[in-house]
């Protein structure tokens, strides 16, 4: 299987050298300048388009480049698209990028299927649509060109702490380098999301950045895995709660015992808007240590 890319153009470049000049954009604009103790076992990274959200995102690759060199990366989704009832792994193939093919690492992703006894189910249907994913590709594939992925699109349910449990008790026994990913950007604030309880303006941002993402990235530093799809679900504090808990859960149980947050930021600091902010989306990235 050969799953092509569905937002190249529009959320990153799709011409190979575009796409590298903002790739190297993007990480020279957020450089990675403090040292991460301990081992990075994994992290959590936005997915909106590069102009907003790639720095961020970059930070994260950034610093598990420090401590690996082509681990395979076991990448947790959000889910935008409708009619995904349950965990959804791409299983063989390939994923195509502007850089190149990144290819699927099939062994450990048929072992998975087999732990997830029906739960973790192979179904390539959901991801021809998703970005959540995608977007963070080109990052993995221009600074570790021999790494391969394994990815899963996971619902924010209950669910979600079960499939990093598997993954996660897969990949402390595995015999290759392993890093664990999760998608998820924070925050839709505004008419345009159906998110407006603070109106619009400073006091808007200022209360989801201080408040309502808080609350959320201060679980996932905590590894609060079990506490992340409630705290997201009733404040509609990220899209990937699902991909978070199971990072989470994952990670845990490869020696995380903390999350360490490199920026917090939203897509109207990022870009601001003329006037007062009236829609912006949240964006954290963080690491996983221990």
């Amino acid at each position: 299987m050969h799953r092509k890319p569905v937002v190249a153009g529009r959320f990153y470049p799709d011409i190979k050298e575009q796409c590298i000049n903002e790739l190297k954009e993007c990480l020279e604009k957020e450089r990675l300048t403090q040292k991460i103790e301990g081992k990075i076992s994994g992290g959590i990274v936005p997915h909106a388009g590069w102009v907003y959200s790639g720095s961020t995102a970059g930070l994260v690759f950034q610093a598990i480049k420090e401590g690996h060199t082509s681990p395979v990366f076991v990448i947790f989704g959000a889910v935008h698209v409708y009619g995904v009832p349950g965990p959804a792994i791409f299983a063989e193939g390939s994923w195509e990028t502007p850089l190149g093919e990144i290819e699927i690492h099939q062994d450990l992703s048929e072992e998975i299927i087999k732990e997830g006894k029906g739960f973790i189910v192979e179904d390539i249907s959901p991801h021809r649509k998703e970005h959540s994913i995608e977007v963070q590709l080109p990052f993995i594939k221009y600074l570790f060109p021999e790494s391969k992925i394994v990815t899963i699109m996971v619902p924010p349910d209950k669910n979600a702490l079960a499939v990093g449990e598997i993954v996660g008790k897969i990949l402390s026994n595995y015999k290759e380098d392993c890093v664990v990913v999760g998608s998820t950007d924070l925050t839709h604030y505004g008419m345009h999301y159906g998110q407006m309880d603070k109106g619009v303006g400073k006091d808007a941002l200022h209360w989801v950045k201080n408040v309502n993402d808080k609350r959320l990235v201060d679980l996932i530093i905590a590894l609060k895995a079990e506490d992340v799809v409630s705290e997201a679900d009733s404040h509609g504090s990220a899209c990937g709660a699902g991909a978070i808990t199971a990072t989470i859960a994952a990670v845990r149980l490869l020696g995380a015992k903390e999350g360490k947050l490199l920026k917090y930021t939203t897509s109207y600091d990022e870009i601001p808007s003329f006037g007062d902010p009236s829609s912006f989306v949240g964006y954290s990235a963080v690491v996983f240590t221990g």
